[in-house]
């Protein structure tokens, strides 16, 4: 932390592409580092990966608890490191149709799972270098998020899905901004809360500035 509150001293006041492209590489080799290690601080990922195998084989993820004998027949070696195994999901919608294509897509491990996550993660990065070069803010501010060390530890390590909302209410704010007789906004929005309903709170200040422009 001491290190990244330094690099974060040195460049956040400073623009250039050369900066932006020094910071892109250094985030997309700390993820790179993390993506391939089996997650330690949470097992929520497992959670995500079983919602994901229990949808593929035509079953509801809210129907049974993991620990249902109903399904029995879909646990594998990884079925123990799932948490609260007794409760039912509590993961939203558009959370669970992440789940159900990736393993539909990639299999049921939890790997392909956090390179997705890792992707929605450069995605952010992306659309927050966009946002600052609007609002005419220094790229290397860039680096408060590229290279967090909780940002890198919780999505590339730990495989945390929350990263997903955050890139879909960024989007949003970014096309707001750019955008603002857009539907897409809202949208994204509205997705970004069936991932994790933390984006509740935006509402407000986004209806605000739709409001002032009516007549």
């Amino acid at each position: 932390f001491a290190l990244y509150l330094v690099a974060v001293k040195v460049a956040s006041g400073f623009s250039g592409v050369r900066l932006l492209v020094i910071i892109s590489c250094f985030a997309l080799m700390f993820r790179l580092v993390m993506l391939p290690v089996r997650p330690t601080i949470s097992t929520d990922i497992y959670r995500y990966v079983w919602d994901g195998r229990v949808q593929a084989k035509g079953i509801s993820p809210y129907a049974y608890a993991p620990n249902s004998p109903e399904l029995a027949h879909l646990r594998n070696a990884d079925w123990s490191r799932i948490n609260h195994r007794q409760h039912h999901t509590t993961y939203p919608p558009v959370s669970q149709l992440t789940f159900w294509m990736v393993v539909r897509l990639f299999g049921d491990s939890i790997y392909p799972l956090k390179a997705v996550l890792v992707l929605c993660d450069l995605m952010t990065m992306v659309v927050l270098a966009l946002m600052l070069r609007h609002l005419q803010v220094p790229s290397g501010t860039l680096i408060l998020y590229a290279w967090s060390p909780l940002m890198v530890t919780e999505i590339s390590g730990a495989g945390h899905q929350n990263v997903i909302g955050i890139m879909l209410l960024l989007l949003a704010l970014y096309l707001l901004i750019r955008c603002p007789q857009s539907w897409l906004p809202g949208m994204l929005l509205a997705a970004s809360i069936l991932i994790k309903p933390y984006p509740l709170p935006a509402i407000p200040m986004l209806a605000r500035r739709n409001w002032a422009r009516l007549p």
